[in-house]
């Protein structure tokens, strides 16, 4: 179900993260907002407490996204879908993703990656920041 799910997209490549905010917008989830690096990330993240970050592995600061994706699951609770042509799925799992998707993907592939990594977020309340 998408009603009421906010999704953060953290790229530092703005092609590509207008492209994933129609994409995303189109399969009737909310884009709460895109960041380009991590500290954009954070406060994006403080402000709208999205449900899902979709995230790259490379930013635009030369900030690991991995890190900053650990960093938001710890301090928010929120789950990540990490996109990457770098990296491959065993990476993504040693990050703890939720989820993963090897650029360059489809469309259903994201659709299915988001509903994966919404599917299997956590439950339990985000540590208090």
């Amino acid at each position: 179900m998408t009603d009421g799910c906010k999704i953060l997209i953290v790229e530092d490549q703005m092609l590509i993260a207008l492209d994933l905010e129609r994409l995303i917008a189109g399969m009737d989830y909310q884009v709460c907002g895109i960041a380009r690096t991590r500290t954009e990330a954070l406060r994006l993240a403080e402000e709208h407490r999205p449900d899902l970050v979709v995230m790259d592995v490379r930013l635009a600061d030369g900030s690991d996204g991995i890190a900053a994706a650990r960093e938001l699951r710890q301090r928010f609770g929120i789950a990540a879908l990490l996109i990457s042509g770098q990296i491959d799925a065993a990476q993504a799992e040693q990050a703890e993703a939720s989820s993963f998707l090897r650029k360059p993907f489809e469309a259903r592939q994201l659709r299915r990656a988001i509903a994966d990594a919404l599917r299997d977020r956590p439950v339990v309340p985000p540590p208090e920041a």
